[in-house]
């Protein structure tokens, strides 16, 4: 029955019952046929991943390739030859050319995770190769033709990234010609219930498990900075605790099962359209969250919940991203933005 259901649904891969996330059905629908670019924004983990590929899927660029890059993910200098690919002998150790990741996506998708980390300079190759669909390859002399569509996103507020000019607004322009922004999963609580039934499923297909009454209101009342991802990773560590095939609530990690008031994540403030501000009066059990706040006091905010996560974990940085729901790279940047490099 589930997996005649997820036949029947276009976008089996989002799982959820809020009107808001029915509304992001409706425009990945409504979007995916065109040849628009989509960027999709929200926090870490809210799956902005999971929607590039259903609006791949659903276009007409489908049986063609899907490639996705992890912008925050390669240091400067690996990043544009991982992009654009390189000639043989264009730096010390290039034997051979090589087809980047622009290149290979010809005729499909490429998915630019974390896009407003590109460094400047590859952000304007980048605008350039997307407004004449040409490029050349690191120490390459020809221009290579491609046609790929374009998807992003990103978990960062686009009026203080291009305000403070570490993204340029002329490319926003370019990959933002159709906004879809997830709402976080503390604004929705009736998708947990369910998130949580299927993601129990895929973590222990070989034996179901259930949660008991408590340990679900647990969940529920939870304010989840990490969102789904943290959902996942919660519920995996409680499936190996658990006993008889059923979740309690001590099987739950400390900060699920007696949760504290946290501030919101990484993106507080999302940009325009109905989805943007969708939810936003919905309450998460205990926890409250501002909805609208000056971008001082939003960097002061995050500035204080990762202050919070390092602290929880005893300034371990791979447990705090991991927290966060944030890649380590992005933590350490922010670190060094938030001046908290070494605890004092």
């Amino acid at each position: 029955l589930r997996e005649q259901l997820a036949r029947q649904s276009p976008t089996p891969e989002i799982i959820s019952i809020s009107d808001t996330m029915n509304e992001v059905v409706r425009l990945i629908e409504r979007v995916a046929p065109s040849e628009a670019s989509v960027l999709i924004t929200g926090e870490s983990g809210t799956g902005k991943e999971l929607v590039a590929h259903a609006i791949h899927r659903l276009s007409n660029r489908a049986d063609a390739s899907f490639i996705d890059l992890n912008c925050a993910a390669f240091q400067e200098s690996l990043l544009e030859s991982e992009l654009f690919g390189y000639e043989a002998g264009a730096f010390s150790g290039a034997k051979g050319r090589k087809l980047g990741l622009i290149e290979l996506a010809d005729g499909g998708t490429l998915f630019l995770d974390e896009v407003t980390e590109l460094p400047t300079q590859l952000q304007a190759k980048l605008l350039r190769a997307i407004e004449t669909r040409t490029f050349y390859r690191v120490g390459g002399v020809r221009k290579v033709e491609v046609n790929v569509r374009i998807v992003a996103a990103t978990n960062r507020n686009l009026d203080t990234v291009v305000g403070d000019g570490t993204f340029r607004s002329d490319l926003l322009y370019r990959i933002n010609g159709f906004q879809i922004s997830l709402t976080p999963l503390r604004e929705r609580p009736e998708d947990i219930e369910p998130l949580a039934q299927h993601l129990l499923h895929q973590l222990s297909a070989a034996r179901p498990i259930e949660l008991s009454p408590e340990a679900l209101q647990a969940l529920r009342a939870y304010g989840w900075p990490g969102n789904v991802r943290q959902l996942r990773n919660c519920l995996e560590r409680a499936v190996l605790l658990s006993n008889d095939g059923r979740i309690t609530l001590h099987d739950l990690p400390p900060e699920v099962a007696r949760p504290t008031i946290m501030p919101a994540p990484v993106m507080l403030a999302q940009q325009g359209g109905s989805n943007a501000s969708a939810g936003a009066d919905s309450s998460a059990g205990q926890n409250s969250y501002p909805s609208t706040a000056s971008p001082a006091s939003l960097r002061e905010v995050e500035r204080q919940q990762i202050l919070a996560a390092l602290e929880q974990t005893n300034w371990h940085r791979a447990k705090t991203a991991e927290i966060l729901g944030i890649s380590p790279s992005t933590l350490y940047r922010r670190l060094r933005d938030y001046d908290l490099d070494r605890r004092n």
